[in-house]
């Protein structure tokens, strides 16, 4: 269980997790988020075995993504992943009839961000393997058990402060949003999402090259500073919207 957000920056993406797995009835902590040849991100939610297959996989056809163009190398990608998840989707169909919840260890999906011959891709790797890839008219994904709550929030942090068709928010601007995401998560306790938030990148540098980036709390801390500063504008203009606190006091009651 966990929660993840993606989000495709005009200089970069970023991808943020949080830390909590679900061993049993016990949160313990972990990174989700994992750097793959110093250029690219996996990470994953839901079965942890399953999770480490589909990094495996990826690792294994870094070289080959990179040398070639994105459509080009995709069904190859996905039938290798197929060949992992669909064992285990076999299999939690049998069980479930003697093991209740068998299903929830044979579900993973994952984030991908790869720079292919033809550019810097994030991609969502659904349950049954199948990928699609974010563009500027779909710039944001979230996936994981904090996904109900995740969505809809970040579609309001969208709306707020880029609300023009097709825009890209600069790197920086990505990851306070995808931060706040999954913050969020933890504040409202969504299911199985806890304990804190990391936040990796992967930056264009001025080669032309890339670079997966983990960002450190001294980037993270402003943008929960900002956080707050944000709650309180809002009731800033809450109060001068309805008059708050600048309301006539009531007449006392005649006898």
């Amino acid at each position: 269980m966990t929660v993840l957000v993606g989000i495709l920056a005009s200089d970069g993406a970023a991808i943020a997790a949080d830390r909590q797995v679900t061993v049993g009835h016990v949160g313990l902590p972990m990174l989700k988020i994992a750097p793959i040849g110093g250029d690219s991100l996996v990470a994953s939610s839901g079965s942890l075995a399953l999770g480490q297959k589909i990094r495996t996989v990826f690792e294994t056809h870094h070289a080959e993504l990179k040398a070639r163009p994105y459509a080009e190398h995709l069904p190859a990608i996905e039938q290798a992943i197929r060949v992992v998840v669909t064992p285990s989707l076999q299999m939690a169909e049998k069980a479930r009839y003697v093991i209740p919840g068998a299903e929830n260890n044979a579900l993973a999906c994952s984030l991908a961000c790869i720079p292919f011959a033809d550019g810097l891709r994030l991609c969502h790797v659904d349950y049954d393997g199948s990928i699609y890839c974010l563009n500027e008219n779909l710039p944001y994904v979230t996936a994981g058990s904090g996904k109900i709550n995740a969505d809809p929030f970040i579609r309001f942090i969208w709306d707020v402060f880029w609300p023009d068709p097709g825009y890209l928010p600069p790197l920086r601007e990505a990851i306070f949003a995808a931060y706040w995401t999954v913050q969020m998560n933890i504040e409202y306790q969504s299911m199985g999402v806890g304990i804190g938030v990391d936040v990796w990148t992967v930056d264009r540098n001025t080669d032309g090259s890339y670079a997966a980036t983990e960002t450190d709390w001294s980037r993270l801390e402003p943008s929960g500073m900002f956080i707050e500063s944000m709650k309180q504008a809002m009731r800033a203009q809450r109060d001068l919207t309805f008059r708050r606190g600048d309301l006539p006091a009531e007449l006392p009651p005649r006898l």
